[in-house]
């Protein structure tokens, strides 16, 4: 075969594999945008439905009222492809007052730039968080304190599996008022904070016996 032709042959071979790999490239940016795309939808979905929980609950006129947020254990990202995510809780109280935000931060572990987030305004209303997950932050006008919800974990001691939310106040007279949230652990729904466990802390400050 003549140079000419080895070489042109080579090119050509060069330009198919060229081509190929530039192919496989623009499908795999396709499928890593419908990828983020389907995670965005996903947690800012599980965003709002806690945030809406917890407007719904602290705008309801019941004084006693319970709410709670089954999570699923993963992220479906693709036909065959689950993520894990984790769920952060932030109250940010303003200093000296019974008045804040709660922040819903939800993200996923394994996909970058996801990330789903609403808020909720409160007022007149002591707040508690209860997680084995927590820590809390001092900025200038606020305190914040965190709890990491994890839907995903491996460890089912550790797994979120409800988020419960309860409202109630003393039953005194101009009673204070409170709003509890629990990271959750246990399979059984029964098992998480409730008004019916007798001597518990919903009963301590909010039970007909307090």
């Amino acid at each position: 075969m003549p140079r000419g032709q080895i070489a042109m042959w080579i090119l050509t071979k060069f330009a198919l594999l060229f081509f190929i790999i530039g192919l496989f490239s623009i499908i795999f940016m396709f499928e890593q945008r419908a990828r983020a795309n389907t995670c965005d939808m996903q947690v800012q979905r599980i965003a709002d439905s806690i945030a809406g929980r917890l407007a719904q609950i602290l705008d309801s006129p019941v004084e006693d009222e319970q709410r709670s947020f089954p999570f699923e254990i993963g992220l479906q990202l693709g036909q065959n492809d689950v993520g894990r995510y984790y769920v952060n809780i932030t109250d940010r109280q303003i200093r000296g007052t019974t008045k804040g935000i709660i922040l819903v931060d939800v993200a996923p572990s394994n996909v970058r730039n996801c990330q789903g987030f609403a808020k909720v305004d409160y007022s007149d209303k002591n707040v508690t968080l209860n997680s084995i997950r927590s820590y809390q932050k001092t900025l200038s006008r606020y305190e914040d304190r965190i709890i990491q919800l994890n839907p995903s974990d491996l460890d089912d001691a550790k797994r979120t599996y409800y988020l419960t939310m309860i409202k109630c106040s003393e039953k005194v007279y101009q009673g204070r008022k409170y709003l509890y949230i629990q990271d959750c652990n246990q399979k059984d729904f029964k098992a998480c904070w409730s008004f019916d466990e007798v001597g518990s802390v919903i009963d301590q400050t909010c039970g007909f016996n307090t």
